[in-house]
């Protein structure tokens, strides 16, 4: 913001008490000197004049304080909110305080990492890692979130004939096997900032019911939370965990028990499985595997 000007900040008080004071025909004519001041005195925070005037104008009070202050206040975070928007950011509601919301990256794999910025993080997985575990460790990464908000959008995501229930519904599926896997794996939590989206959308919470020991609806339930034993969920299989990702049988059983299909082959999973990676993989633009 450039050096306070006493003479803008005087008129703009002048100009915000007396629009607060008069006719709605002179509100009109007010606002629009108020708004070519609000250039001239702001000029750092032009481009977000606009956005204050539809957002916040209206509730300008000058017996709460003066317009000029109330402008400095605003303008910077109007500024900040637009940089989150033309950046593809995305708001969240705060866990710990549900009435407020808060900016979440919308990471790009192009995205430099590193204190010389030279490392993006495309090369951070660009490794043996992706081969056998891509999505856990993108889950684990910066990448958790990009692939939470594909979890949470695979209906809109998933095009043409692969746009259906049925695909809809293993892809969620293979996700939620992923996320309790991330969580018995680490130490840390990485999805205990969006457990409200984690739980109420991405997951698929049924079937995690099926293969975990107890209900868990918090993060770190999830975490320190043991899986059934194989042959309680598959019958004439050993009664000991059945590691992760899950075996084939159990989402087999679990969707002609619970979900009354017809499965008859574990190749079916296998193929769904891979259509999941893929997607995946082509969605937030990582190399192939093969």
């Amino acid at each position: 913001m450039k050096k306070e000007n006493k003479e803008e900040r005087e008129e703009l008080n002048r100009l915000g008490k007396l629009w607060y004071e008069a006719d709605p025909e002179m509100k009109l004519r007010i606002a629009e000197d108020i708004f070519r001041l609000a250039y001239q005195a702001f000029p750092s925070y032009a481009a977000a004049v606009s956005s204050f005037f539809i957002i916040d104008w209206e509730k300008f009070d000058p017996s709460l304080g003066n317009l000029y202050d109330y402008m400095a206040a605003l303008l910077p975070k109007r500024k900040k909110n637009m940089l989150h928007q033309d950046r593809g950011d995305h708001r969240l509601k705060e866990l710990e305080n549900p009435g407020k919301r808060k900016w979440v990256p919308n990471l790009s794999f192009d995205t430099p990492i590193g204190e010389n910025g030279e490392q993006t993080l495309l090369d951070q997985y660009s490794d043996d890692h992706l081969t056998g575990d891509m999505v856990e460790n993108l889950l684990y990464d910066e990448g958790m979130v990009q692939l939470m908000t594909l979890a949470l959008n695979f209906p809109q995501r998933l095009n043409g004939r692969a746009s259906n229930e049925a695909r809809i519904n293993y892809f969620r599926m293979f996700f939620t096997d992923n996320v309790a896997d991330i969580l018995h794996r680490y130490d840390g939590a990485p999805f205990e900032a969006h457990e409200g989206e984690l739980f109420s959308g991405a997951l698929k919470t049924a079937f995690l019911d099926y293969f975990m020991a107890k209900r868990c609806r918090r993060v770190r339930e999830l975490q320190f939370c043991p899986l059934k034993p194989y042959g309680e969920m598959v019958e004439g299989r050993p009664m000991e965990e059945p590691g992760q990702p899950l075996p084939n049988d159990v989402y087999v059983t679990y969707l002609n028990t619970m979900e009354n299909r017809n499965i008859k082959s574990d190749g079916t999973i296998s193929n769904q499985r891979a259509a999941y990676e893929e997607f995946v993989r082509k969605n937030l633009c990582l190399p192939s595997t093969d």
